[in-house]
C-alpha cells in the first residue's frame, strides 16, 4: 500500500470536520448525552445517541465546533523540512527532544540535518526516559533552563513528546517551583 498523497489527508480532514460540524451525534469530539440528530441528518434514527456519561435537559443542548489546526504534513520525506519551517519561523535556538535510542535512528539525523542544512541554531537533549520520572522531567527543565531555546521538536514518542511539554510549559513560566503544575 502506498502512502496517501497530501490531496487525500487533507480531503479526509476536511470530511472529518464537516460531518463533525452538521451532527454532533457522529462528532469525535462530543462528548454529551444527544437525543437527536441534527436537522438533514442521513444515519439510523433508530440506534442511541450516548457519547458519554452526562445528562442534559434538551433545552440546555448548545452545539459548537471548532477546529483550528496548525499545518499537518505527512508523509515520505516531510521531517526534512523541519529546518525550513523552523527558518521561516525565525527560531533562533530549537530544543530538539528525543530518547538515547532514536537519537542514533534515522528520524533524529534527519532533523539534524535539515536544521543544520537551513542554518538553525538547535541544543539536542537525549536523555528522555521511556517513563518519565519527576527527576527526568527536573533533568530536561534544567536543560532549557540553561540553554534557553526558543521552539521545541520532539523526535519520538508520548514520553518525549511530554517531557518537551514539561520543559516548554516550565521554560514559560521560570519562576515556577516543579509542583506547582503537579496536581
Amino acid at each position: 500500500m502506498s502512502a496517501p498523497t497530501r490531496a487525500v489527508v487533507h480531503n479526509l480532514m476536511g470530511a472529518v470536520a464537516s460531518a463533525a460540524a452538521r451532527c454532533p451525534c457522529h462528532s469525535p469530539v462530543m462528548t454529551k448525552v444527544v437525543k437527536s440528530h441534527a436537522p438533514g441528518c442521513k444515519h439510523d434514527h433508530h440506534h442511541q445517541h450516548k457519547k458519554g456519561y452526562a445528562t442534559i435537559k434538551e433545552e440546555d443542548v448548545e452545539y459548537a465546533f471548532e477546529m483550528a489546526t496548525s499545518n499537518i504534513r505527512y508523509g515520505t520525506g516531510v521531517t526534512k523540512e523541519v529546518g525550513m519551517d523552523m527558518r521561516n519561523l525565525k527560531a533562533k535556538k530549537v530544543a530538539v527532544f528525543t530518547d538515547s535510542n532514536i537519537a542514533k535512528l534515522r528520524p533524529s539525523l534527519t532533523v539534524v540535518e535539515s536544521l543544520t542544512a537551513a542554518g538553525v541554531p538547535f541544543v539536542f537533549f537525549d536523555k528522555v526516559r521511556v517513563e518519565p520520572t519527576d527527576e527526568s522531567f527536573k533533568e530536561a527543565i534544567d536543560f532549557v533552563r540553561r540553554e534557553q531555546p526558543d521552539s521545541f521538536i520532539a523526535v519520538g514518542g508520548g514520553s518525549v513528546i511530554d517531557t518537551a511539554k514539561a520543559a516548554n510549559l516550565y521554560l514559560s513560566h521560570p519562576e515556577a517551583e516543579f509542583l506547582d503544575f503537579v496536581n
